[in-house]
């Protein structure tokens, strides 16, 4: 596999690139701190600290475009970042550690947007778990140990426009969810929130020709054997406007 030329090129860097005697050049492009190895239709890549330890290792295709895996390092040497490419965006999962070694953070891609779930951690315990599709985070679960403490859902906004001199809006909350949703809208007159079928909400707001975004304020309240907890929490919108 071509992953496996990995050793290689860290073996090359380390002393010094140097070319073998009565040999071939090894690399055909050595640039300041940057490194190039014609390979498989396309190119490995080593970026470099000054002091000449690995800043990023990674593979472009015929098209110039990241493929694989690529690692990026701490400038202590340590391993900082793994991630899978496919076409030039992050597809599959991705790892996150600190300069000492512990893992921070694992996420899951799809065509380059977050898509799954996102496990954060500090000092090797998990701190947070959150799930994401399409690039928008649709719940956030916060622990202490083993133990959740809080958790968040998130809307998707289904569509919103402005008639006259209203506001529509109809929201989503695509996460299940077996007690009870109450969303209400901060610091605004008097909206009107109608709840729909399908965990969907329906908004108007009278008097908003000049209203570029709001806050809601989202409460859960939890059925019995539920595995979220009661929990209360704002969330701005910023109001996607065509003129």
């Amino acid at each position: 596999m071509k992953y496996l030329l990995l050793p290689l090129l860290l073996s090359f860097i380390h002393t010094g690139c140097k070319k073998p005697s009565g040999e071939e050049p090894l690399v055909p492009e050595v640039k300041k701190l940057n490194i190039k190895i014609p390979i498989d239709e396309g190119l490995l890549i080593a970026q470099l600290y000054d002091t000449h330890l690995p800043k990023e290792i990674y593979h472009l295709d015929f098209q110039q475009l990241k493929v694989g895996y690529s690692f990026t390092y701490h400038k202590n040497g340590a391993l900082f970042h793994i991630a899978t490419w496919k076409k030039g965006k992050k597809e599959g999962k991705e790892w996150i550690f600190s300069s000492t070694g512990q893992l921070e953070g694992i996420f899951q891609y799809h065509l380059g947007l977050l898509n799954g779930n996102i496990l954060l951690y500090k000092g090797g315990a998990l701190k947070s778990h959150q799930f994401a599709k399409k690039g928008k985070l649709l719940y956030e679960g916060f622990y202490k140990g083993k133990e959740k403490y809080y958790n968040k859902i998130y809307p998707l906004f289904v569509e919103e426009f402005f008639f006259e001199d209203k506001y529509y809006a109809k929201l989503k909350f695509p996460i299940e969810y077996p007690g009870q949703l109450q969303v209400k809208v901060k610091d605004i007159g008097s909206p009107l929130i109608d709840q729909l079928e399908d965990k969907t909400f329906q908004l108007v707001i009278n008097d908003a020709l000049d209203l570029n975004a709001y806050e809601l304020v989202i409460t859960y309240h939890p059925a019995q054997q539920d595995t979220l907890l009661y929990s209360t929490y704002s969330f701005k919108h910023t109001i996607y406007r065509i003129d």
